[in-house]
């Protein structure tokens, strides 16, 4: 035990009950992987140091080394702290609460992904009773986040609504591909969640999904077998989910230059995120073309207007005999609106 918290009556609103301060006679730290302090709120391992630190390990030298590290704000040399594994974080009242442990690190393309701290801001969505966030090997043998919750009232919660949450809060890297409502988590014996039981959401079967709807126009059609060279799935309804069926990030930017190939248009990223169905791309390319088509004949419109205006001038001068200005300042257009004209 190195923290003590007063227990008082009365009702505590709180999800995560604080693991209070440091006892007497010890010090406690929240670092970051860099071993930097981290400001409030802001969560990080909990390292202890002070005369009631242990000196190791009984018979193990190699936890030992791991576990007790020089202390970088010592006020004597060869004082040590002890790396807890506890991710915690400092409250606006000085106490400190615990979050989860730090071996729920993991590793997302290269980006470092506290599980814990995902859990903790699903936790604050004023449906959610308990969440659990898992990294696990989709089909293409990538690890992706997915989350489980159990909901307050029993009911799902929309996918986007609680990626939207969680995106306002963590940057992307952080929110789950796809969210599964459970009525209860697996537990082991001694009671703790057992994190190996969980259904692997990127596993479902769909060898005879009943809820498939087909591409409506040849503009879904190109979209789908766009998706389904990136994916290598077959089965596409034009409602699924990019991020849900095996999509992430990086393949997105693999659509992108397809459907750029296929579609001889140009395309935003950002955009493509913004829709992650075939229905939902496909109603915003028909629209962008629209528009554009629309800006382009404003355009073409306008430049027929002021060529009117042009030779209605020219031949007003020209019948008062004035040469000098006749046929100058015609407007043509662009040759691209020439062209599409």
């Amino acid at each position: 035990m190195c923290t003590t918290c007063n227990v008082v009556s009365g009702v505590i609103e709180r999800d995560n009950i604080p693991i209070g301060g440091p006892i007497d006679n010890l010090k406690v730290y929240v670092v970051d992987q860099h071993m930097n302090p981290v400001p409030i709120g802001v969560p990080g391992e909990l390292l202890i140091g002070g005369i009631g630190v242990a000196r190791g390990y009984f018979d193990r030298p190699d936890l030992t080394a791991q576990k007790f590290i020089p202390n970088p704000w010592a006020d004597s040399p060869g004082e040590r702290l002890y790396r807890s594994g506890d991710l915690v974080r400092y409250l606006s009242d000085g106490t400190i609460e615990f979050i989860s442990r730090v071996d729920l690190q993991v590793k997302i393309r290269g980006l470092r992904v506290e599980l814990g701290e995902i859990e903790a801001v699903l936790d604050e969505h004023e449906n959610i009773d308990s969440a659990v966030v898992l990294a696990l090997r989709d089909k293409g043998g990538e690890y992706r986040l997915a989350g489980y919750y159990i909901s307050r009232n029993g009911q799902d919660i929309p996918g986007n609504e609680l990626s939207a949450f969680l995106s306002a809060k963590l940057p992307p890297y952080m929110v789950p591909a796809v969210f599964q409502r459970m009525d209860e988590f697996p537990l082991t014996q001694n009671k703790k969640i057992d994190r190996k039981s969980f259904p692997n959401p990127f596993f479902r079967n769909k060898l005879n999904r009943t809820d498939i709807v087909k591409p409506k126009n040849d503009i879904e059609r190109t979209i789908a077998e766009a998706w389904r060279k990136v994916l290598n799935i077959n089965q596409i309804s034009i409602n699924d989910n990019f991020f849900e069926i095996g999509g992430h990030s990086l393949i997105m930017i693999k659509l992108h230059a397809v459907l750029e190939e296929s579609l001889d248009t140009k395309l935003s990223v950002v955009e493509l995120f913004q829709y992650p169905t075939i229905a939902a791309q496909a109603k915003f390319l028909v629209n962008t073309k629209k528009e554009n088509l629309g800006m382009k004949g404003a355009e073409m419109r306008a430049i027929r207007q002021r060529n009117r205006i042009m030779a209605q001038r020219n031949r007003r001068m020209a019948a008062r005999g004035d040469s000098r200005h006749v046929g100058r300042g015609k407007l043509g257009a662009p040759d691209s609106l020439a062209e599409s004209s």
